[in-house]
């Protein structure tokens, strides 16, 4: 009778199909935490390689091809973090750079190396690395030729594999000539003389630049072939004894390669 008897054993298999299915969900959620713990420690540690990650871009270097404007640029570069960095795309003023020519120092030998940069490919840097980035502005865009006027901003954005963007504006320092007329004492001509004073201390830089050369250029108008150049923030040239025209020109440069420039014609009845 009591080999017969099944009472009770359905409530039995209940119970432990019940514990089989805690047992499996309580493993399965384990998993879940487990690979939602390990997604959070993946995000964290980019999100930590994300914010350590700097590039600077220290210097453009431009280099004046018709008098107006830019030819070439001669970017630099700088990684300033422990790690390597790789960077995707790099435009200038919103135009994306096709290729390019980097130089960067070899490591083991001290010497410069060349190397292409080109768009389907990544740009390293290694840690704290320096690397110079050369273009012709004429051929290594996409759009083909494109023109940067030597009195406008240039702004370069870089973007890396880690999807942060770094971006410099470089804008041009403001040339302001000033011309003076100041007599002094010749002891050769036993009489007063003159000489025209150019002053460039009004000219300004209004980016995060400084100014650090002042280069003038006085030309005759009739006759190109009688000019002069000077430097210097504040400088003395003897053209005011001439019955002539001048164009006094004078071109600023700041930290970074931007200039600026201003051209006066002076008059001397």
């Amino acid at each position: 009778m009591l080999k017969k008897n099944r009472e009770g054993v359905s409530e039995i298999v209940g119970a432990l199909m019940l514990t089989l299915i805690v047992v499996v969900a309580a493993g399965s959620f384990a998993v879940y935490i487990s690979d939602k713990q390990q997604q959070v420690q993946e995000q964290d540690m980019l999100d930590l390689q994300r914010s350590l990650e700097s590039i600077e871009i220290l210097k453009i270097t431009p280099i004046n091809g018709t008098g107006t404007e830019w030819s070439h640029f001669n970017i630099t570069l700088a990684s300033l973090h422990a790690d390597n960095s790789s960077i995707t795309t790099i435009s200038i003023n919103d135009h994306v750079l096709r290729n390019g020519t980097i130089w960067r120092v070899d490591r083991s030998t001290g010497t410069y190396a060349m190397s292409n940069y080109s768009y389907s490919e990544y740009l390293y840097l290694e840690p704290l690395e320096n690397v110079n980035l050369f273009i012709n502005i004429s051929d290594n865009f996409f759009e083909g030729s494109l023109s940067f006027l030597i009195n406008d901003y240039v702004k370069v954005d870089l973007f890396t594999t880690l999807l942060n963007t770094f971006s410099e504006t470089f804008i041009p320092p403001t040339a302001i000539v000033n011309m003076e007329i100041e007599s002094y004492w010749d002891m050769s001509l036993n009489n007063y003389t003159q000489v025209t004073v150019l002053d460039g201390s009004l000219s300004d830089h209004p980016g995060n630049g400084f100014i650090l050369q002042w280069n003038w250029h006085i030309e005759n108008v009739t006759d190109p072939s009688d000019s002069m150049d000077l430097s210097g923030r504040m400088v003395r040239a003897t053209f005011a004894h001439h019955d002539t025209n001048y164009y006094v020109n004078l071109t600023v440069e700041d930290n970074f390669g931007m200039v600026g420039m201003d051209s006066v014609q002076y008059y001397n009845p």
